[in-house]
């Protein structure tokens, strides 16, 4: 029996509180060594990938993830939306692994562990299933509202967003998981820590940059310049 872990961010996600993906396999070792007294053997790592655009399975490191997992090893997430985005693809992948026998656990779920091979588990699965996809339908309509609203306004944008944006279309739109990164910088910009000081804060946080990247000096000073 083998325990696997997965994470995954997508490219606007890198920076949201919580949703790291070093702070997500910090929560899925602690919730192993809660259950079994041990680490995942293995953590399997998506960087930059949409679940709500791709399921499981046409994910790169979700293929290899489909075809290492066997009968009775048991699979740890910290959150079902890390691993799915869509409701038919959530329901049918977890059928077909616990049919094969393989437990899956999510290790964050509204702060508690939720071990989905129970009857109460896999009820609270639909229902965290459908949240998932729900929101982020209601994500990519609030940002088609805001493209066209950009759009009458006759605001165009250019190929590559400003940290803290993305690109919509042919529109630069708020990139709130950014925003919140360039908040912690500030934050600790204010407490007297240089640029220097606040990468390596960042990164010990477990965030990187847009590019996947380790924070440095070079790429933290020109987002804190303006916050004496």
């Amino acid at each position: 029996m083998s325990i696997y872990g997965y994470t995954r961010v997508s490219s606007t996600e890198q920076a949201e509180e919580g949703l790291s993906l070093g702070a997500q396999e910090d929560t899925i070792n602690r919730y192993c060594q809660m259950r079994w007294d041990c680490n995942a053997d293995n953590v399997f790592v998506e960087a930059g990938v949409s679940a709500f655009k791709r399921d499981l399975a046409e994910r790169k490191v979700g293929r290899r993830l489909l075809s290492t997992i066997k009968r009775g090893d048991k699979l740890v997430v910290y959150r079902l939306d890390r691993v799915f985005r869509i409701l038919i693809d959530g329901l049918a992948t977890i059928t077909d692994l616990t049919q094969k026998g393989i437990e899956i656990h999510a290790a964050n779920e509204g702060g508690n562990s939720m071990d989905i091979s129970t009857s109460t588990g896999w009820s609270f699965l639909v229902v965290r299933l459908m949240m998932a996809e729900f929101e982020s339908r209601q994500t990519s309509e609030r940002t088609k509202l805001g493209m066209r609203k950009a759009r009458s306004e006759g605001r165009a944008i250019s190929s590559q967003a400003n940290y803290g944006y993305r690109i919509e279309g042919s529109f630069e739109v708020e990139n709130p998981e950014e925003i919140r990164v360039l908040q912690i910088m500030r934050e600790l910009k204010l407490s007297g820590l240089g640029s220097t000081a606040i990468a390596l804060r960042l990164n010990q946080l477990g965030f990187r940059n847009r590019m996947g990247g380790l924070w440095t000096k070079q790429t933290v000073s020109p987002k804190v310049k303006n916050c004496d």
